[in-house]
Formats: structure tokens, sequence, C-alpha cells
């Protein structure tokens, strides 16, 4: 096995570890930090089910965070919309 085959196992290694880690930060976990992508070149074929299984992981997580930020989203819109002050204004500020 090359050097830049095992390159690529501790890779997806780490991917996998990362999309457990992103499945907890779409449930209100800290993220992950940044990844230093290394120099792993080709994907060797071996390698490519579970790439895609990593891929399709990754897909689900970035949808459940679109999600939870629409959800959030409509619930500030809510929010701001219903403390808008109404009615006479209780005092006047002359300083502007």
């Amino acid at each position: 096995m090359s050097r830049r085959t095992n390159c690529w196992d501790e890779l997806l290694d780490t991917l996998e570890e990362r999309l457990w880690r992103w499945r907890a930060a779409a449930s209100g976990a800290p993220e992950p930090g940044q990844l230093s992508w290394p120099d792993v070149g080709p994907l060797p074929r071996r390698l490519e089910v579970r790439a895609r299984a990593l891929l399709d992981g990754y897909a689900e997580v970035e949808a459940a965070m679109a999600h939870h930020h629409d959800d959030l989203r409509i619930l500030l819109e809510r929010a701001r919309a219903g403390s808008r002050p109404t009615g006479t204004p209780l005092f006047v500020d002359r300083r502007a």
C-alpha cells in the first residue's frame, strides 16, 4: 500500500469522526473546528463506496442544519413581529 493510500484511509477515518461531531452539532453541540485537507492524491477505487457514504452523511447533516436554520429564522421573525410597540409612545426622546 502506498503512502497516499494510507493518507486516504486516515483522512476517511477523520471524516467519519467529524461526521459524528457534525451530527451532534446539528442538535446543538459545538461545531468541529476547521479541517486541514492533506495532499492525498486521487481516491483509490477500493475506498469509493466508503467516500460516497460519507458524502451522503454530510448531505444529511447539511439538510438537518438548514432545517434548524429555517426554524430559527421563523421563530425570530415571529418574535420581532410580536415585540413591536403599538399605540402611544410612553416617552419622547428629545436628544435627537
